[in-house]
C-alpha cells in the first residue's frame, strides 16, 4: 500500500512540476524517480540475501505454558536490513484450530536469533509454519515477498498428575482368593525388603509386617525394592472423534489429560500399562507398553499423530467389539471420557469437572486385571 502511494506522489509531483514549470518541484521528481529505482534495488538485495529457519523443527512443552519459539534469520549481504515482516500461522493436528499473525524485527550483518512465544493451551501437536518473509527497504516505502515453508513441531502434554486409585475385589471375590489368582497370572518377583510404611487399601495381605503390627498396634506392610511384574491391559476408544464438533480441540485435550493421569496412577501399583488402540497404515492394532512417565509421553506422542480423517467409525466400532469378545476384564478409555472395567462402567468424567476429578475424586477398581 505505501509503495502505491508513494508512485502516486511521484505522478503527482510530476503533474505538478510540468504545469507550473517550478523548478525545485522538477528536481524534487528526479530524486523521488531516484529513490523508488534504488528503493526497488534494495528490497530485491534484501530478499536475495536474507533467510530464516526453525533453530528446533521439533521440540515439546508443558500445557499451560509458554513457549518461546527461536527462528534464526541470516543475512549474508553487506546491508544491515532494518525492518522485515513474516507471517506465521499456528494449528493444531490435522489443521484444527488454526489462526495466523503477523511479526515485525530488523537484522544486522551475519547470523542472530528472533523469538516469539507460542500459547501452548491444549494438548496434542502445534504445526507452526512461517509462509512468507517481507522484505522493507530503510524507509518502510516498498517491500517484497519470499515464500519460505519454514514448519516446526512442537508436542504439548498434559502435566504430570495421577489417579488416586485404591484396588478392591468384586462382590463373592475375597482379598486372598484375589491375591492366588493374581500369583497365578504373574510372576511376582520381589527384590529385598527395603522398609515399612503404614497399611494402605489394597495392598496385598502377604506383605504385611505382623511382628511390627502387633507391637504398634497398626497394621504395617513390607515394601520391596522392585514391583511386581503385572501388567494391566487398556484398550482406547478413538473412534467416536468427529472433526466436525466445534470444540473437537477442547475434548481431544481432555482425553489426553485423562489418559495421562490415569496411566500414571496405574503405574503406581502395577509395572506396566499395556495400552491398544486401532489405528496405524493397515489400520489395525496398534500396541504399546508403558513403564515410566517418558513411556506415557511417547504413548501421547504417537497418539497425537493418529489421522482420525483415515478412520471409519463402524469399522472401529466393529473391531474393538470382536477384539473385546472373551475379554471381561480389559480396561476401556473412550473418546467420550466414559472409563469401563470390563463392561462395567467405573466413571463419566466431564470436561469442565476434569481438573477436579483427577485431583480430588479416588476411584475404586474391583476384580482382578488381566
Amino acid at each position: 500500500m505505501k509503495n502505491l502511494a508513494f508512485l502516486v506522489l511521484i505522478l503527482m509531483t510530476c503533474y505538478a512540476a510540468g504545469m507550473f514549470q517550478y523548478q525545485p518541484l522538477m528536481f524534487l521528481f528526479v530524486l523521488e524517480c531516484v529513490y523508488f529505482i534504488l528503493m526497488i534495488v534494495q528490497v530485491c538485495y534484501f530478499k536475495r540475501h536474507l533467510s530464516l529457519s526453525f533453530l528446533r523443527p521439533s521440540d515439546a512443552a508443558q500445557k499451560g505454558s509458554k513457549y518461546g519459539c527461536i527462528c534464526k534469520v541470516r543475512n549474508t549481504g553487506k546491508l544491515p536490513v532494518s525492518r522485515f515482516g513474516l507471517r506465521v500461522s499456528f494449528s493444531y493436528g490435522q489443521k484444527i484450530g488454526s489462526f495466523k499473525g503477523n511479526l515485525f524485527a530488523g537484522s544486522e550483518c551475519g547470523d542472530s536469533n528472533i523469538q516469539f512465544q507460542i500459547y501452548t493451551k491444549y494438548c496434542g501437536l502445534i504445526e507452526t509454519e512461517i509462509k512468507w518473509l517481507k522484505v522493507y527497504d530503510y524507509l518502510s516505502l516498498g517491500s517484497l515477498k519470499k515464500h519460505l515453508r519454514q514448519q516446526m513441531t512442537l508436542a504439548v502434554f498434559p502435566k504430570e498428575r495421577a489417579l488416586h486409585l485404591v484396588f478392591d475385589s468384586f462382590e463373592g471375590l475375597g482379598t486372598a482368593q484375589m491375591e492366588r489368582q493374581l500369583m497365578r497370572q504373574t510372576n511376582h518377583t520381589y527384590g529385598e525388603y527395603s522398609q515399612s510404611r503404614e497399611y494402605r487399601p489394597g495392598d496385598p495381605t502377604r506383605h504385611i509386617h505382623w511382628n511390627l503390627s502387633v507391637r504398634t498396634d497398626q497394621i504395617w506392610v513390607r515394601e520391596y525394592g522392585q514391583e511386581a511384574d503385572f501388567p494391566v491391559s487398556l484398550l482406547l476408544e478413538l473412534d467416536l472423534f468427529d472433526l466436525s464438533i466445534p470444540d473437537i480441540v477442547e475434548r481431544m485435550d481432555a482425553f489426553y489429560e485423562l489418559l495421562s493421569a490415569l496411566i500414571l496412577g496405574l503405574l503406581q501399583h502395577v509395572s506396566a500399562v499395556l495400552v491398544y488402540w486401532y489405528g496405524g497404515e493397515e489400520m489395525g492394532l496398534v500396541s504399546a507398553r508403558v513403564v515410566d512417565a517418558a513411556d506415557c509421553r511417547t504413548l501421547l506422542h504417537c497418539l497425537y499423530e493418529v489421522d482420525f480423517l483415515d478412520q471409519e467409525p463402524e469399522e472401529a466400532n466393529l473391531f474393538f467389539q470382536n477384539w473385546a469378545t472373551g475379554r471381561e476384564n480389559l480396561l476401556r478409555l473412550t473418546s467420550g471420557l466414559c472409563w469401563y472395567y470390563g463392561q462395567t462402567l467405573i466413571y463419566q468424567f466431564s470436561e469442565k469437572e476434569l481438573d477436579r476429578e483427577i485431583e480430588d475424586q479416588v476411584y475404586q477398581i474391583g476384580g482382578v486385571l488381566p
